[in-house]
């Protein structure tokens, strides 16, 4: 059972995430929803990465490991393919629409998202289930069945549910193989920052959510 406690982290992670965002869901403003939503969020992984760090010093001292000296090296560029077409189906078409104050929190909301995110469900997944494929998948899969939860929140997502969740399924995907293959996940880390920049700019002006 010790060798699936991290899985059962996360679908309890998952779980807990359905009824948070269900909860601050209902709640009339959107813009808080959305980022009390996140911020119950961020607290779940990092405090549940926190705590699988300091209990394992192997872990810890194996996880640094992915931020460092990447292996096969011309597979990095793979992590930045989502990044170029977001930018311009998403980011490019909003341009006009942006403005200082919505740039920077959106800025804030990716970084904190995308460090977050790639050391739980990408660095620490790596690191645990190194030789089982099979586990990694099942992992990536918890990743992707994560973000139905944010069809609670009253928002609109460009193209829809489909998007939202295939994108998230893709885009793991890809992160995952070049991860594993290259042994880091510091150009992932970098590649969903971006991303998410583009696509929460392009989520808070579609959803008319105004500057933070």
């Amino acid at each position: 059972m010790k060798r699936y406690s991290l899985l059962f982290l996360q679908l309890g992670i998952v779980a807990a995430c359905f009824a948070i965002f269900a909860f601050f869901g209902r709640l009339a403003n959107p813009l808080n929803a959305y980022l009390f939503s996140f911020l119950a969020y961020w607290i779940l992984i990092s405090f549940t990465s926190l705590g699988l760090i300091l209990c394992n010093v192997e872990l810890a001292t194996q996880l640094k490991t992915y931020l460092i000296n990447p292996k096969r090296k011309y597979l990095l560029g793979l992590n930045f393919v989502p990044v170029v077409g977001v930018l311009f189906v998403v980011f490019i078409p909003n341009i006009p629409n942006l403005d200082i104050w919505l740039l920077s929190g959106v800025i804030v909301i990716s970084l904190f998202n995308g460090v977050f995110e790639e050391l739980f469900w990408r660095g620490i997944v790596l690191v645990r289930y190194a030789n089982s494929t099979p586990l990694i998948l099942a992992s990536t899969a918890l990743f992707t069945v994560f973000h139905f939860a944010f069809l609670f929140l009253p928002l609109a997502y460009q193209g829809g549910a489909v998007t939202l969740v295939g994108g998230s399924a893709v885009m793991g995907l890809l992160w995952l193989f070049v991860a594993k293959y290259t042994k880091n996940i510091t150009f992932a880390m970098l590649a969903h920052i971006l991303v998410n920049l583009f696509a929460f700019a392009g989520l808070f002006i579609d959803n008319n959510l105004g500057p933070i």
